[in-house]
């Protein structure tokens, strides 16, 4: 009963079957139950992914454009959405309901603060996307059954603003990395907890006694009582063959540190996360230090883009007044570097696309470019 039986929220997904209870379990990808927001940002690769793509999107401005011109009074909707937090804050906030639920809901109601502005006095309010559930009413439309204000509202399809992360034909809400990948991560949670507890519950015996000769099972038992007698530390004694062989357990396997770390690659692919900004390696790339800077490109053209950013544009436009769209601005995460732009520049103005104090005012440099000397005049030779 997951998400193509009900496309309900996280918390409420369908459980398997309960185990008997246990202090220690093998590692098994049949208990999804254990899926939980909770259980899943405990994960140091999947916090660690959130952060990430909360981050860097908060920081990708969203403006306001008539034609190939920016407006110069942007609407208050694209400004501040929620008239009571930062734009910052709340764009993060957006990001961080798209990661975890793959669904936003933004309430859609007059804004208080510039009610008296010419401009489309909307504001868009963020939704909690795990206590809102969609539904019909009588006539068979669409409605919203949240919570606004500590208390349960049912709200039009009007008022609501639903964007989705992977939207497929036929069902009402997105369906996001953790509904998706529920069986990966419960192998990865299952992982997690039996390295964490292995040595706490002691799973794994010290050694075991093996003899040459055959013995009953109470010869077996009077040898094991006797070699826990007394002290540990001091030296034992075997008779009848006995011999003791110690296990010992490496730490890397006992927390089954190869298995843990392809669990944090298989976060980085469940939301777009180029493994290296987690710390994991794949092996065979040759990915350096040197183009690192080319990574956060890669996450805002490939992820952040496609995926969160431009269909938050897409629906913001319908919120400013017509003639307007709303584009976001990924020059901060796409600039490249300095020699790069430079060099850029140079092409430009040698092709007579534009001048130095075009390409100064692009990179903000104050004042108009420098004046290039005047070449000397050539003179003729007295002799010729």
């Amino acid at each position: 009963m997951g998400f193509f039986a009900k496309a309900a929220g996280l918390e409420t997904l369908a459980a398997a079957p309960a185990a008997a209870p246990s202090r220690l379990k093998i590692p098994s990808r049949a208990a999804e139950s254990k899926v939980t927001l909770k259980s899943v940002v405990g994960l140091t690769g999947a916090y660690r992914s959130i952060g990430i793509l909360t981050g860097i999107g908060s920081g990708i401005p969203l403006y306001s454009w008539r034609a190939t011109e920016r407006v110069d009074r942007q609407p208050s909707v694209v400004r501040r959405p929620d008239p009571w937090m930062s734009r910052r804050r709340w764009q993060r906030q957006y990001v961080t309901n798209m990661c975890v639920d793959g669904n936003s809901f933004l309430h859609l109601h007059d804004d208080p603060l510039n009610s008296g502005n010419a401009m489309v006095p909307v504001a868009a309010t963020h939704l909690n996307p795990l206590a809102t559930r969609i539904g019909r009413d009588r006539s068979g439309k669409l409605v919203y059954r949240t919570i606004v204000n500590r208390r349960p509202t049912t709200l039009s399809a009007e008022e609501v603003a639903h964007i989705r992360l992977n939207d497929f034909p036929g069902f009402d809400r997105g369906l996001g990395p953790i509904e998706a990948c529920r069986l990966a991560l419960a192998g990865a949670i299952d992982t997690h907890e039996y390295g964490n507890t292995i040595f706490d519950v002691g799973a794994t015996p010290p050694g075991v006694l093996t003899s040459d000769q055959v013995i009953t099972p109470s010869e077996a038992k009077a040898a094991k009582d006797q070699w826990h007698e007394g002290d540990s530390r001091f030296i034992k004694v075997t008779g009848k063959g006995l011999n003791f062989a110690p296990i010992v357990l490496k730490p890397e396997d006992a927390q089954w540190i190869e298995a843990q770390r392809f669990n944090v690659l298989e976060t980085a692919r469940m939301w777009g996360i180029p493994p290296v900004l987690l710390a994991a390696a794949i092996e065979g790339s040759s990915l350096t230090y040197q183009n690192l800077q080319d990574v956060q490109q890669h996450l805002a053209v490939v992820t952040l883009g496609p995926d969160y950013i431009d269909p938050l544009a897409a629906e913001m436009t319908d919120l400013v007044p017509n003639g307007q769209e709303v584009r976001p601005d990924y020059t901060g995460v796409l600039r490249r570097s300095d020699k790069e732009r430079y060099q850029t520049h140079k092409l430009a103005i040698d092709a007579g696309i534009y001048d130095g104090d075009h390409a100064r005012s692009v990179e903000g440099i104050p004042g108009p470019a420098p004046k290039k000397p005047a070449a000397p005049a050539s003179q003729e030779d007295p002799a010729a």
